[in-house]
């Protein structure tokens, strides 16, 4: 049984949605490496224990190769002036005791003045999308949080544990990337992280 869960956890997956609305979308799951996972007492102390993301993906998306560290990448497409790499990241958080905006705020870092594209709360897990000012390119960020459980052989005494899904969108360098266009991949990743969950996985280190 154990065995059976390593090897799912490993896999990064995409899936159509179903539902016809959702037509133009599919779900994409994965998690972080194992070698950033936290430790878990006896008698499952020969696993780490990682957060699994879900979140979905719109169709147009060019699927990239993952790097290295196994984070997904895509390419969007607006027009030959304007194209946008993006990568989506998870990672496990201990934290003190805190809010959930809190941790969205640690988890984006954006500056203060970064311009809000969309945010918004599902379930008690907030979401932003932003575009970040004073970067080399045109670069848009969003970040989803929740919490990745509660388990005592997990969780250290007196802290919290938090998943942090991020996703970053790049222009290359001398793109012509017009408001429209960072708004429309503005909204593609913000329709991604507004349906976005996650799960308590269990690696081999």
């Amino acid at each position: 049984m154990r065995r059976r869960l390593i090897t799912a956890a490993l896999v990064v997956t995409a899936a159509p949605v179903a539902s016809a609305a959702a037509a133009d979308y599919s779900t994409l799951s994965f998690r972080e490496p194992a070698s950033a996972g936290l430790p878990v007492q006896p008698p499952l102390d020969e696993f780490r224990a990682v957060s699994g993301a879900r979140v979905l993906i719109p169709a147009a998306w060019t699927t990239l190769a993952s790097t290295r560290s196994g984070r997904p990448r895509y390419l969007i497409t607006r027009n030959r002036e304007c194209r946008f790499r993006v990568t989506w990241t998870v990672r496990t958080v201990v934290a003190d005791p805190g809010s959930a905006e809190s941790q969205l705020d640690a988890a984006i870092a954006a500056p203060a003045r970064a311009h809000i594209y969309e945010q918004g709360v599902r379930n008690g897990k907030p979401w932003r999308v932003v575009r970040m000012s004073g970067a080399p390119t045109t670069s848009v960020r969003g970040a989803w949080v929740g919490v990745l459980t509660r388990r005592t052989d997990i969780v250290p005494t007196g802290k919290i544990v938090w998943t942090h899904i991020t996703v970053d969108a790049r222009a290359r360098a001398g793109d012509e990337c017009h408001a429209g266009m960072v708004g429309n991949a503005a909204r593609d990743i913000a329709d991604g992280l507004a349906l976005a969950s996650n799960s308590l996985r269990f690696a081999e280190p």
